[in-house]
């Protein structure tokens, strides 16, 4: 078995990126992974000389820095605005003679931003003008409830310098089958189908040929759901008082808690504790006073949950 995966799945995700995007991306350019993380993991190690700066937009998702750190990188954290939007001035500021890779997530984990096309094509140009690597994690392109997803590998040239990262854990809730994929350029792929030949090897050969079928799958009944889930959600959280922005994609929403306690991690271990609710605490996205809920649950459990959170901030007891 090819390390690099069964090749009648590389085929298939190749025709549907190239279909989809505009590019023209061969079966060999593609990579199936133990899961969208080692797909990032490979892509570091692949591309990484000790010492390398990886641009992180914050609040970014947990294990960016870690992986980084893993490789030998040095991580660059770079903030975003108050709508979770890049500014592409700050992100050419931090550019050095180090920097070698830029790493984006749309739409976002934890913050549900979605990038506009606008946006991409000015980091896009800041990519060629550089000569970097994105690595674009777009995991949640399938779900997208305002505006429309848009990969920075779309723009011209931009194919040479894109690590295009994506999973069937979200779009075709296979998470725990362990499938993701990449799409890089060849001497990139060719160079992370050894890394993983001498690592892990192939996916295990079931859930490839269930992700090959999953391609056949129509999920816009998915995307209704959460999309009647964003909205319930934003009215609840909004008749709380919550300060946040609605999020245009993904399954999370991220929220201020400050004015109800100063520290997010014992917000969330308070909530857990009192009230056996779970969130994230902000400060492990790089955004402290904050915290990731997740709308990725049955509508009746997240009207519980709700209630239980509303009782947590008024002081009462479930």
């Amino acid at each position: 078995m090819p390390a690099a995966g069964i090749w009648e799945l590389r085929e298939a995700i190749a025709f549907r990126y190239s279909s989809i995007f505009g590019n023209r991306w061969e079966p060999s350019q593609v990579i199936v992974t133990n899961g969208g993380k080692q797909a990032i993991y490979l892509t570091l190690k692949a591309i990484l000389d000790p010492g390398d700066e990886v641009i992180i937009l914050t609040p970014a998702w947990v294990s960016y820095e870690s992986q980084v750190l893993l490789n030998r990188g040095e991580p660059v954290f770079v903030p975003t605005n108050e709508k979770f939007l890049p500014d592409p001035d700050l992100i050419r500021s931090r550019i050095t003679d180090r920097t070698k890779a830029l790493i984006i997530n749309s739409p976002n984990n934890p913050t549900g931003a979605v990038y506009p096309a606008e946006l991409l094509k000015e980091i896009a140009e800041i990519v060629l003008d550089n000569r970097l690597y994105v690595i674009s994690d777009e995991v949640y392109r399938t779900l997208i409830y305002d505006g429309e997803h848009v990969s920075i590998s779309s723009f011209q040239e931009m194919d040479k310098r894109t690590i295009l990262i994506d999973s069937f854990s979200k779009s075709h809730a296979m998470t725990g089958w362990r499938v993701g994929f990449l799409l890089a350029p060849s001497h990139i792929a060719q160079a992370i189908s050894k890394i993983m030949s001498h690592t892990t090897g192939n996916v295990n050969t079931p859930s490839q040929w269930a992700a090959l079928k999953a391609l056949e799958t129509d999920t816009r009944y998915m995307l209704e759901e959460f999309h009647r889930r964003r909205d319930f959600v934003t009215r609840e959280l909004q008749d709380m008082g919550f300060t946040f922005h609605k999020p245009a994609g993904a399954f999370y929403f991220f929220f201020d808690v400050s004015k109800y306690c100063p520290d997010d991690t014992i917000f969330v271990e308070e909530l857990l504790k009192k009230q056996k609710v779970a969130m994230v605490p902000g400060q492990a996205f790089k955004a402290p006073g904050m915290v990731r809920m997740s709308f990725a649950a049955s509508m009746s459990d997240l009207e519980e949950g709700l209630r239980r959170l509303k009782n947590h901030i008024n002081g009462e007891v479930s």
